[in-house]
């Protein structure tokens, strides 16, 4: 049971990963732009078995921690959706964005309840994580580089100028997700639950967790790059590999500063804009 659990949260995270971009390419062959398609519901459904397993118990038997985090995050986006409600917004526009924003807490809970860092689970969740990441980074490269025209189309369709214009150097990239804060998150997270299993002297592990670093640095999310570099600081502090860690976390943070530092001169109008 617990195995066919792993492999249904494996194609979840997959899900989560590459069905937005997949919606974009789906965008752009049938011409037009949709706000909310069923392309878009797949990675939300995917998460209610996660959400029984909460509610039949998973909740109850989380540590007091995990609960109170998970609490305080729920409380905040319920207020959230009560607002959204009241001002009037599309009623279909704020279930979905308290949907996308409150399901994951499901599979969180499994998450914190069935992995442990010395478990083969952990390692390929952790391995999953590094994939997605991976390739979504090195997509984030050819996006700033050359931005498709179906990442184009979606730009412009749904008004998300924040992320700058797809024009080569003028963007934030987001690769295969949604937006670029989102992007971060997953990329900072990934990063951090790789660090106690990644052997530097393993070269795909190393390039993997790196090329995550590329795609960080490509979003210009400021506040992301900061929590990494403390987060990385207080590991190497507190963990016994702290010298053989040294080198490839160096590494990590060089190419963070590298990408961020040369931002204006070769980001154009992407450079200029880093934000929180």
């Amino acid at each position: 049971m617990r195995l066919t659990w792993l492999r249904y949260a494996i194609l979840t995270l997959a899900a989560w990963g590459f069905v937005p971009e997949i919606r974009r390419l789906y965008d752009f062959k049938v011409g037009f732009f949709q706000p909310v398609e069923i392309l878009s519901i797949i990675p939300i459904a995917m998460l209610v078995p996660f959400v029984w397993y909460a509610l039949r118990g998973g909740w109850g038997r989380a540590a007091p921690i995990t609960r109170a985090f998970a609490s305080i995050w729920l409380a905040a986006y319920a207020y959230g959706f009560v607002i959204g409600i009241v001002n009037g917004a599309p009623p279909l526009a704020v279930i979905y964005e308290f949907a996308i924003t409150c399901l994951p807490v499901g599979i969180g809970i499994w998450f914190a309840n069935e992995l442990r860092i010395d478990d083969g689970a952990y390692r390929k969740i952790v391995a999953t994580l590094l994939f997605i990441g991976s390739i979504a980074s090195f997509y984030a490269l050819v996006q700033f580089i050359s931005p498709p025209p179906w990442d184009a189309m979606w730009i412009y369709a749904s008004g998300f100028l924040a992320a700058g214009l797809p024009y080569p150097y003028a963007l934030r990239a987001w690769g295969t997700m949604n937006s670029p804060g989102p992007f971060a998150d997953f990329l900072v997270c990934t990063i951090l639950l790789a660090l106690p299993l990644v052997d530097w002297r393993k070269p795909v592990a190393l390039v993997a967790t790196l090329v995550c670093c590329l795609g960080l640095a490509l979003t210009f999310v400021r506040a992301n790059a900061i929590v990494l570099g403390a987060c990385l600081a207080i590991y190497i502090i507190f963990s016994p590999r702290r010298t053989e860690l040294g080198l490839g976390i160096g590494g990590i943070v060089l190419a963070i500063a590298l990408v961020l530092g040369l931002a204006p001169s070769i980001g154009g109008e992407a450079g200029t804009r880093i934000v929180d």
